[in-house]
């Protein structure tokens, strides 16, 4: 119970937000419990004995899911090498990291959870909210990818995952999972992107520039920053946008307080179960969240509708990363695979109002979004000093009133004074001093 405890504070010592606990029953099913990190000294006592677990990152509320993630905590690698032929054990795995990975392809990770079969790695990071999402899934995929010839899990890679806790016992080989500390360092998410992450491809100047002394320079190579490659670049909005489309489902349904019309219903799931499977790489759990997002709605749909009409969503997840999917793609004049749907597309399907659009994220209209450029560039211009339509014609109102006043002044001082003399006095033309003096009258 002591090293479980540990384990909890190493990793959610500061958390903000619910940590989910989690155990496997006989039947393979998980019954868990949602806690603050100050409950979980007295809360431990109640989780001991076979297949314990803890979520990664914290939620808003007790629903383990990526649409409510609080805080992102950490940076993790399952690797199941007992699948790969010829690793000898967990124990070589880690030997061959110290060796070839730690320090140099990725950074070495604050500890490992051994449980027997396998490791998990993890990095813990400087606590940040869910916008900071897309960054840190791109990190995941990078670090998942590195270690892939290992026998690391893709479907380990999700923002909600929950790990073993150490303590407890692995039911399928009755060995206790042991934790190694390595270090209490937590990194920065954006320091780890630029460290790791690959650079783009250099760009070289298309031709030599001669300087103004007559000298030549010569094409040479130019590196943005942060390091972030063209793929890693594509994977990062991708992300971003399928993450944020899946809040805006979650939104709609809250707007229309689960009334979700006869028709609709089906849709909205397919776009949830997609938009999840492309996230979560977890297709029985997108399957799992689809069927819980389903009852949401005031009539939900019945388990076996919402796997009927949304199956189709997981083959698609599938085919976006099959190279020969994607050229039957290319061939047939789409840019990539998959369910591309437009925004436009999205809202008529989803019969989406200009009223909800003000509420939703990304699945907004081209007027919703030049609305909000519009709105933007005018706070922006309002932060620059630069006045506002209203703004101005009331101060040429006030500019204007001043003029006539100072004319009146000078009418009293120089009354036999010409339009012309006005005019150079005042420093207007002489048309405006005849509009002046029309208001004088």
């Amino acid at each position: 119970m002591q090293q479980s405890l540990e384990h909890l504070m190493l990793h959610h010592g500061d958390t903000e937000g619910f940590i989910t606990l989690a155990q496997k029953n006989e039947d393979g099913r998980f019954r868990s419990w949602h806690y603050k990190h100050e409950e979980l000294t007295e809360a431990i006592s109640e989780w001991h004995g076979n297949d314990v677990y803890f979520s990664q990152n914290s939620f808003f509320t007790t629903r383990r899911k990526i649409e409510y993630l609080k805080q992102l905590k950490a940076l993790y690698v399952d690797i199941d090498c007992y699948k790969v032929p010829n690793i000898p054990s967990p124990e070589w795995v880690l030997g061959h990291l110290e060796v070839e990975v730690f320090g140099d392809i990725l950074p070495n990770p604050n500890y490992i959870t051994f449980s027997g079969r396998g490791l998990v790695l993890v990095w813990l990071i400087e606590p940040v909210s869910a916008k900071e999402l897309p960054l840190w899934k791109t990190l995941e995929r990078y670090f998942y990818e590195q270690l892939k010839y290992l026998g690391s899990d893709p479907a380990s890679t999700d923002p909600a995952r929950i790990f073993r806790l150490a303590g407890s016992t692995s039911s399928k080989n009755g060995n206790t999972v042991r934790l190694d500390i390595r270090h209490y360092y937590r990194y920065d998410l954006n320091d780890l992107a630029f460290d790791y992450l690959p650079d783009p491809p250099e760009k070289k100047l298309p031709f030599e520039k001669r300087t103004d002394k007559g000298n030549i320079l010569k094409p040479t190579t130019t590196k943005n920053k942060p390091k972030i490659s063209g793929r890693i670049k594509r994977f990062f909005n991708l992300h971003n946008l399928h993450y944020h489309r899946l809040l805006d489902l979650v939104k709609l349904v809250e707007l229309r307080k689960g009334n979700i019309e006869i028709g609709i219903r089906e849709i909205t799931c397919f776009l949830y179960r997609y938009w999840t499977c492309c996230y979560k790489s977890d297709s029985k759990e997108a399957l799992e969240d689809t069927l819980t997002f389903n009852d949401t709605f005031l009539l939900p749909l019945d388990d076996e509708e919402v796997i009927q009409a949304t199956k189709s969503a997981e083959k698609a997840r599938e085919n976006l990363h099959d190279e020969e999917a994607i050229l039957r793609a290319r061939e047939k004049g789409f840019k990539a695979n998959g369910y591309n749907y437009t925004n436009n597309k999205i809202i008529e399907l989803l019969k989406i109002t200009a009223d909800e659009q003000r509420e939703l994220s990304t699945i907004i209209s081209r007027e919703e979004k030049y609305q909000r450029n519009n709105v933007k560039r005018a706070n922006k211009r309002r932060e620059n000093g630069v006045l506002t339509i209203q703004e101005y014609q009331q101060q040429r109102k006030a500019n204007v009133s001043d003029k006539v006043q100072a004319l009146e002044d000078l009418l009293v001082k120089y009354p036999k004074a010409s339009n012309y003399q006005l005019a150079e006095l005042l420093g207007v033309t002489e048309g405006y001093i005849r509009k002046l003096k029309k208001q004088l009258k």
